[in-house]
């Protein structure tokens, strides 16, 4: 099969240091399959991550899912 068909098994994190790759991601793997991520405690991880969603400009709904859905939804904590 071609790669892009096994996209939708994985899960994408939010450390990407460039407000557009994270645009482009979101675009092309869904917003339901982007999570926040920081990579916290290591120095090259994203010092801010919620403003680099932000700074994307993915708009409510994929913002909303990004931020809190789909970590809530992937561990079970939506209520």
């Amino acid at each position: 099969r071609p790669p892009m068909e096994f996209l939708s098994r994985f899960y994408f994190d939010t450390v990407l240091h460039w407000p557009k790759a994270l645009r482009w991601l979101v675009e092309t793997v869904g917003p339901d399959r982007v999570v926040l991520g920081s990579d916290y405690p290591f120095d090259m991880g994203d010092p801010d991550p919620v403003g680099s969603v932000e700074r994307a400009g993915l708009g409510d709904e994929a913002r909303r899912r990004v931020l809190h859905d789909n970590a809530a939804a992937l561990f079970r904590l939506a209520g």
